[in-house]
């Protein structure tokens, strides 16, 4: 009897029962709480404009703690605001979010890597540029998170940054993106690239935990573990069931979780027939869709919580509660 009672308890605590209520992460976002920055870096070493936004708490001068410092790329052809309401919420709960943008694959550029015909040529002549960019856009990354050492340590000049000074953990650095942003995120984070030579890194080790909305595979299938042996940092991947834009095929999407091997790494597929490429860009939004933001944003803040601020709260809530607020809109898998 002992035993069988034993046994009931351990799964109610695992969360395995499929009864179980659906346990919302976090409350509403207080948009009351979090201030804004707009402003453009220049990157002198490349001769290069960043422009970005910050999102950011508001009491953030009254924090005894730095906080955690979170960096978005956006995707093709998009812009520093495209993605802001994820800035709004992780910022309400402690978090200092900087959304980049990255001239060449911006919205300004969209037009110039169209190709100029349907021929081969002029496809080809698309798709170089367009990886010459991708590969500047990564070297965006590791010169923003030296301005956030800047930021933290007092150093750039302007009276509007004084509020940063001593309040980042540079040692709390998370890295997300969707799209092309999510291969941003990975290529930051550890994969291998084979373009343009064999074995190309762009891993910057100040990332600590990144989240991939949208991942892509390679562009090579070939020594899939190689390429992505260098991922030494949990990562969650979400996808949708249709998620079928540019190159990539829904079933494709899950060939980074596949091939990650960090403890913590996490896999979301939204199953569902408007679960497309674009369900994860917020200006995007229509009703039907507004399940899968509320799940997105419960899921990626107690993600940051739990590898960003370690909260043991966060971990139990991935581990037992998630699949319940998914329910039959999708699936999770952990490793």
């Amino acid at each position: 009897m002992k035993q069988n009672l034993s046994i009931v308890l351990t799964i109610l605590l695992l969360g395995i029962t499929n009864n179980a209520p659906a346990k919302p992460y976090a409350e509403k976002t207080d948009t009351k709480t979090v201030a804004r920055m707009l402003g453009t870096w220049k990157d002198t070493k490349r001769d290069r404009d960043i422009p970005f936004l910050i999102c950011y708490p508001k009491n953030l001068a009254e924090t005894k703690d730095p906080v955690p410092v979170i960096i978005f790329s956006h995707g093709l052809g998009g812009t520093r605001t495209m993605y802001e309401a994820y800035g709004t919420h992780w910022a309400a709960h402690g978090y200092v979010v900087i959304f980049p943008q990255h001239p060449g694959t911006d919205a300004d550029a969209l037009a110039t890597l169209q190709p100029k015909s349907k021929s081969k040529l002029d496809e080809i002549i698309a798709f170089t540029k367009l990886f010459q960019a991708t590969a500047t856009r990564f070297a965006d990354i590791p010169f923003v998170i030296n301005q956030i050492e800047a930021l933290q340590a007092g150093t750039l000049e302007g009276k509007q940054y004084e509020i940063f000074k001593g309040k980042l953990d540079t040692k709390k650095i998370g890295m997300s993106g969707h799209s092309l942003g999510a291969i941003t995120t990975q290529a930051l984070a550890g994969e291998v690239h084979h373009i343009p030579a064999k074995n190309t890194t762009f891993t910057d080790p100040r990332i600590i935990a990144g989240i991939a909305l949208s991942p892509y595979p390679p562009l090579s299938r070939e020594n899939l573990p190689e390429t992505f042996a260098g991922i030494k940092v949990p990562i969650l991947y979400l996808t949708g069931s249709n998620d079928n834009f540019l190159l990539a095929k829904p079933e494709e999407r899950r060939i980074p979780y596949d091939h990650s091997t960090a403890a913590g790494t996490l896999y979301l597929e939204f199953q569902n027939a408007n679960a497309d490429h674009f369900i994860f860009v917020p200006a995007y939004q229509q009703r039907e869709r507004a399940a899968f933001q509320k799940i997105i944003h419960d899921a990626t803040l107690a993600y940051w919580d739990a590898h960003l601020k370690q909260s043991q709260t966060a971990k139990d809530w991935l581990r037992q509660d998630l699949s319940n607020e998914l329910g039959k809109l999708g699936k999770l898998e952990q490793k």
